[in-house]
């Protein structure tokens, strides 16, 4: 074997190899980060429970995230501790930012990202 056909040869085995190897660490660093938190906005309620810097919230509509196949779904009714300064003054409708990732046994964790008066208008005829 000449010089030149060797040192192709090497070559072409340290490129597979650190390919190898990006991959590899590729995949563990994906396992460990766990599921993508996907966002989403819905309407909320305060349900009136307080409880040391914490308020529960209701949501009043189901949260869909994601493809329709896979999507994550946090259902209408669900109730959500919230810090309270999250939350803006007064009483009211709230449209929340809800951060949703998969949980085990596809039960979402829903994280709350903030809160904002819900300003529907309601018309009369």
């Amino acid at each position: 074997m000449g010089k030149r056909t060797r040192d192709i040869l090497l070559l072409t085995c340290c490129v597979a190899a650190i390919g190898a190897a990006g991959l590899y660490i590729h995949g563990i660093m994906t396992g460990l980060s766990g599921a993508p938190i996907r966002q989403g906005e819905a309407n909320a309620e305060r349900t009136g429970q307080t409880t040391e810097g914490k308020v529960e919230i209701r949501l009043t509509e189901t949260l869909r995230v994601g493809e329709a196949q896979h999507a994550q779904v946090v259902p209408s009714g669900t109730v959500l501790q919230v810090d309270a300064k999250l939350l803006p003054a007064g009483d009211g409708a709230l449209r929340c930012k809800l951060g949703v990732q998969a949980g085990a046994k596809d039960t979402p964790r829903v994280s709350v990202n903030s809160c904002a008066a819900n300003a529907v208008s309601q018309r009369v005829d």
